[in-house]
Order: structure tokens, then C-alpha cells, then sequence
């Protein structure tokens, strides 16, 4: 009788251990949003803010939208925006591409891939038009050399940020084709759509 309520213990305690390993995994973002130095603050939240929504996108249904309002750059303060990446990084020559769509007061970011910082201001910029027929998009693109660092991919944006939007990310190293970046179009991102920033070209989609 002991053995058996024993073992009936034990077999509910691996199922909720199988069950608790399967919601983890389907629950992961390939996506992270985080906030440095005094954008932090929730207080902040207004001027300083970055999240995946429905608001506008050059494919699919999902997109990166980010604000941040600061004047000025402070190196402590920034919106970093990290990809967990579906390969690992090896030294060579690599291609970074992915679409925008902006307002003309908005400066620029980042784009740190290991040792690597790429600022978006100076990478090509090409008109493109969204396969779902929104307007104002541009292609960014840029070919670089890795040479190594941490296995890791991100946005980062310090200031002059007053509307961005991102889509299909893509990262490549040359001769093989394959994206590294997991999620590029940010479809999976489990989060409830927003809408943050405002879209300023609602009126023109």
C-alpha cells in the first residue's frame, strides 16, 4: 500500500515537472526589452519606451516600436532591445538588414553584435514598400566584419527617438543564407499588443 501511494506521489510530482518544462519553453521570448541607468524609472514610461505591437509593420502583424525623448546622449542611460539568436556568431563577413519607419524628427540607435557596434544613421537606406502596403518604410542594410565577442544581438537607443519602428530583422553571414536572428518579424512575442509610440502617419497608412 506504501509503495503505491509512493509511487503515485512521485508520478504526479514528474508530471507537474514535464508540465512546468513545457509552459517554460513555449513561454520564452526570442525578443528582451530592458531599461538602463533613468530610463528605469516607470515614471519615465511616457518618454522612454520600447515594446512589440500591432501598431504598424512592414510584414506580418507585429513590429518594434520605440520613444525615447532625451535631448542629449548619456552613455548610462539607453532602451536595449536583445535578440537571443537561433546560431551561434563565427568570425567573418556578415550582412544586417532590417526595414524602418520613422518621423522626421528622429535620429537613430544602435546595433551591437558582439564587438561590433553598428550606428543606424550610417547604414544604406533604401525606399521599400511593405508587401502589406503601408508607406514611409526604408530598407537598412550594411555589411560588416565579425570579429568575435559575446554571442549577442541588440538594439540600443540613448536619444532623439520620438517615433521608430522596426521589422524583419535579418543577419546573415555570407555564402550561407541562414537568418540568425530569432523571430525577425517579432510575430512570436507573447506579450498583449500595445500601442506605444503613437503612429504619426495613422492618417496615411
Amino acid at each position: 500500500m506504501k509503495r503505491n501511494i509512493a509511487f503515485a506521489v512521485l508520478a504526479a510530482m514528474l508530471l507537474q515537472l514535464c508540465t512546468f518544462a513545457v509552459y517554460a519553453d513555449d513561454g520564452d521570448n526570442s525578443w528582451s526589452i530592458s531599461y538602463y541607468g533613468s530610463f528605469e524609472q516607470e515614471s519615465e514610461r511616457a518618454n522612454y519606451a520600447a515594446n512589440i505591437s500591432d501598431t504598424a509593420s512592414y510584414d506580418g502583424s507585429m513590429a518594434l516600436n520605440v520613444k525615447c525623448m532625451a535631448v542629449s546622449r548619456d552613455d548610462a542611460n539607453y532602451i536595449e532591445i536583445k535578440n537571443t539568436l537561433a546560431g551561434e556568431l563565427q568570425p567573418g563577413r556578415y550582412t544586417l538588414e532590417f526595414y524602418v519607419r520613422k518621423n522626421s524628427q528622429s535620429g537613430g540607435g544602435e546595433v551591437h553584435i558582439g564587438n561590433t557596434v553598428i550606428n543606424t544613421e550610417d547604414m544604406d537606406k533604401t525606399a521599400a514598400s511593405a508587401p502589406n502596403g503601408s508607406k514611409n518604410w526604408k530598407k537598412y542594410s550594411a555589411s560588416f566584419d565579425y570579429d568575435g565577442g559575446d554571442n549577442v544581438f541588440s538594439f540600443r537607443f540613448y536619444s532623439r527617438i520620438a517615433s521608430y519602428i522596426i521589422d524583419n530583422v535579418s543577419l546573415t553571414a555570407d555564402g550561407t543564407g541562414k537568418n540568425l536572428i530569432d523571430d525577425p518579424g517579432f510575430e512570436e512575442y507573447f506579450e498583449e499588443p500595445g500601442e506605444l509610440p503613437d503612429d504619426p502617419y495613422d492618417a496615411n497608412p
